[in-house]
């Protein structure tokens, strides 16, 4: 079904991830923003790994096209881009 194109792209692994630097001198209101947008990235990064799971369970025989198709169109994102 595929030529194992999926295999070869190198996915993120957060025990390797570096950290982020400490900056000096950042208020608490700048830390609450930086957690924010971590929380959205996270929640991204979550809903990639749902898709990753249809993509391959669809390239294991075991699950079928319209489950990778519900999966990507109910993305936050893709909602979020249809309301807007």
């Amino acid at each position: 079904m595929t030529d194992g194109a999926l295999d070869r792209i190198p996915f993120l692994d957060d025990a390797t991830r570096p950290k982020a630097p400490v900056i000096p001198g950042v208020t608490l209101a700048q830390r609450a923003k930086g957690r924010r947008l971590s929380l959205y990235h996270r929640h991204h990064l979550e809903e990639l790994a749902a898709v990753r799971y249809a993509l391959d369970r669809l390239l294991a025989g075991t699950g079928a096209v319209e489950a990778v198709s519900h999966r990507m169109a109910s993305l936050s994102m893709i909602e979020n881009y249809r309301t807007f």
